[in-house]
């Protein structure tokens, strides 16, 4: 097994160490061995999120000229998955529907006050990621 050597100042080693002793660790090796498994899982679930479900590009996003003007879309993985007449009608099925990949809404030809929505509900064991909505489009 290879050896990594690294400095940390005094505040950060004994902080280590005193969460090393409180959660039962046999050794601080084997909490920063944790702490870096730990982050390297949440990485690949960040990156694997992001793969599945891109974040929202208005230059990938095609509106087709039949959808007629003031309608509220909702976009998902940059395309149009839900369309309707007012904005809560839209976000309820836009949640429902692609809870994950929900990225934005926009409304067709008319600008649209800014506003974002961030669901974060936050656990190292169980991590799900989402994007932040926003809300916000001139087409």
């Amino acid at each position: 097994m290879p050896i990594i050597n690294f400095k940390v100042d005094e505040e950060k080693k004994k902080k280590s160490e005193e969460i090393t002793r409180i959660k039962g660790y046999k050794s601080l090796s084997e909490f920063i061995r944790e702490a870096i498994d730990e982050k390297i899982n949440l990485q690949k679930t960040v990156d694997d999120f992001l793969e599945k479900n891109p974040p929202f590009d208005k230059d990938k996003l095609v509106i087709l000229d039949f959808i007629p003007d003031g309608k509220y879309l909702g976009i998902a993985r940059n395309e149009i998955v839900i369309i309707g007449d007012s904005l809560g009608e839209v976000m309820e099925k836009l949640f429902k529907k692609f809870p994950e990949s929900a990225t934005t809404i926009i409304r067709k030809g008319i600008e649209m006050e800014h506003f974002e929505i961030l669901f974060s509900l936050f656990s190292a064991e169980n991590t799900k990621c989402y994007h932040q909505k926003e809300i916000n489009y001139k087409n």
